[in-house]
């Protein structure tokens, strides 16, 4: 078997037993608990994303491979990085709210007889911030951290 079918497989299997845990009662509990927050999801991808941040910076700083003139403006990118996505997706987030309550009550009153209609509306709201977060993070503030950071970085050279 290929990589590629190996991969697939377990991500199979992984995403299995991840549903099996989030659909235990006890996850349930659990979350219904928790959940008075709207914006746990913003939260949770906020979190990871600082605390991956964190041990990034950590990890580069600690480093003997990287050359130590490259490892400040890594460091600096990185933070650069974490908090426009971290205050981009809080605000883009909570600028969609409006946007997003108007399709989910078009969706819920399209479902009305559906048993999950709960399960569905949740799950548009977290997508909502997943969507935002994953799009700051992989595509649009890479690109302007790595400007900021080299702007950063040569002032200090000519400092």
């Amino acid at each position: 078997t290929n990589f590629n079918g190996l991969y697939d497989k377990f991500t199979d299997k992984l995403a299995t037993g991840m549903g099996k845990i989030i659909d235990s009662k006890a996850m349930q509990t659990v979350a219904d608990k928790f959940y008075k927050n709207d914006n746990i999801a913003t939260h949770i991808f906020s979190a990871t994303g600082i605390l991956l941040t964190s041990f990034f910076i950590l990890s580069t700083a600690n480093n003997d491979k990287i050359e130590h003139e490259r490892k400040k403006p890594l460091m600096i990118n990185s933070a650069i990085s974490c908090a426009f996505a971290t205050l981009g997706g809080y605000t883009i987030d909570k600028l969609l709210n409006k946007p997003i309550n108007k399709f989910a009550d078009t969706f819920k009153a399209q479902n009305a007889a559906n048993p999950n209609l709960h399960k569905y509306l949740t799950g548009i709201k977290v997508a909502k911030s997943a969507l935002i977060f994953g799009t700051l993070y992989k595509f649009v503030v890479p690109v302007i951290s790595t400007f900021l950071a080299e702007k950063y970085v040569e002032r200090e050279k000519k400092n």
